[in-house]
């Protein structure tokens, strides 16, 4: 039996459906091009395709907006899973209606994602629109800049969801997608991957632009 969601090797994969697997699953994050990225399956999944397509565009009437979208499967044409904004900004400045659009909802960027403390080794972030609050831990030092924890809370503990680490930038044998990072997801993580990626997405875009 496959370690890895059965959707990944549907042939009609826009019919979603969601699927834990037995042991928590490393997943690549992998450029396709100067504005995609694609979460992809596992080195050792035969013939799997990629879960997740996120493209970034800029708002035309608002150049410094950057506008991220993310659909299931490994094309622009998958099912849509969310949307949001980020704008470039410096750090000191405040942007009060960054917007994020998921499950047929808007909401406020500030009210979705809270920074929630900054130590000199990590941030700490809480995202409040999955069924468990995520928390995110991103590492400041220089050695693990670019890394992540997640965490959801549940009966008071912790329970870890995922992890990011960078990986070495190379394209897989015989892919044309280049390799960035990688993405371990629990099996609890897997319940909730939209939100894990959405989340991710947003506060190292946040980190970068800012």
């Amino acid at each position: 039996m496959s370690h890895f969601p059965a959707f990944f090797t549907r042939a009609e994969n826009h019919r979603y459906q969601a699927s834990v697997p037995a042991g928590p699953v490393t997943y690549g994050l992998s450029a396709a091009g100067p504005n995609v990225m694609l979460v992809t399956p596992p080195e050792d999944a035969t013939g799997a395709l990629p879960l997740y397509h996120i493209s970034i565009s800029m708002d035309v009437l608002s150049p410094r907006t950057l506008v991220t979208t993310i659909r299931r499967g490994g094309t622009l044409d998958g099912p849509f899973v969310a949307e949001f904004e980020a704008r470039q900004t410096p750090a000191r400045v405040k942007i009060p209606d960054e917007r994020v659009y998921m499950r047929d909802r808007d909401h406020l960027l500030q009210d979705a994602l809270k920074k929630s403390r900054t130590q000199i080794r990590a941030e700490t972030y809480g995202w409040q629109l999955a069924r468990d609050d995520i928390i995110w831990e991103r590492k400041m030092s220089l050695s693990e800049r670019g890394s992540y924890t997640g965490y959801i809370v549940r009966d008071r503990q912790q329970i870890k969801v995922a992890q990011v680490r960078k990986a070495p930038s190379r394209r897989l044998p015989g892919s044309r997608y280049r390799q960035t990072h990688l993405l371990e997801v629990t099996p609890e993580g897997h319940a909730i991957f939209d939100d894990l990626l959405v989340s991710l997405l947003i506060i190292e875009q946040q980190a970068n632009l800012h």
